[in-house]
């Protein structure tokens, strides 16, 4: 597993406008569809990707039916992210995802939304920016496994008091701004 997090001032105008050149027309109406910050956010996690393979272009992306499992041509999957001024992107020859979030306030009610019981537990006794690690290891799961956020709500992540995730590889990355969780699934843990 690789994988690198940027800020998106990081690139420049010559940079965005290259990888925004080298995508295809109906990526291009995708993007341009967002508002000028998100644009920006696509943008960079391409260039992120790009510069992580140590490639000049961005690589053509494949994408199964719901969008969530991302492949390259040479059958790596791949995972991008983006919060505030901050991208992210990871690849693996396995199932890999990855998110990373700002951290900002968060009400109650959006703990109790989002976690588990043993989950709401882990984010009582460790602080509110642990609700980030909780939060960030959901979607970077629905992203390795090209499931519904719904469906890993209802999973803990949390056993003992402590981030316990079955079939994966993980890692975290923490700034003073932000979370970010990197999943990889692990056939040999099955």
């Amino acid at each position: 597993m690789i994988y690198r997090v940027k800020t998106t001032d990081a690139f420049d105008e010559e940079t965005l406008l290259r990888v925004y050149s080298l995508l295809s027309e109906d990526q291009k109406k995708y993007i341009d569809r967002k508002p000028y910050e998100k644009r920006v956010q696509s943008l960079c996690v391409r260039a992120t990707l790009a510069e992580m393979l140590g490639e000049e272009i961005v690589p053509f992306i494949e994408t199964n039916d719901s969008g969530r499992l991302m492949r390259l041509p040479d059958r790596r999957f791949i995972s991008f992210s983006h919060s505030g001024k901050f991208a992210a992107s990871a690849c693996s020859d396995s199932p890999v995802g990855i998110d990373i979030q700002i951290f900002k306030p968060v009400s109650d009610k959006t703990i109790n939304r989002v976690c588990t019981n043993d989950e709401v537990d882990y984010v009582q006794k460790n602080g509110a920016k642990s609700f980030f690690d909780i939060w960030t290891l959901k979607e970077a799961f629905v992203k390795c496994f090209g499931v519904s956020f719904a469906k890993a709500k209802g999973i803990s992540f949390v056993t003992d008091g402590k981030i316990n995730i079955k079939s994966c590889e993980y890692d975290r990355v923490y700034s003073e701004e932000y979370c970010c969780s990197i999943l990889v699934y692990d056939k040999g843990a099955d």
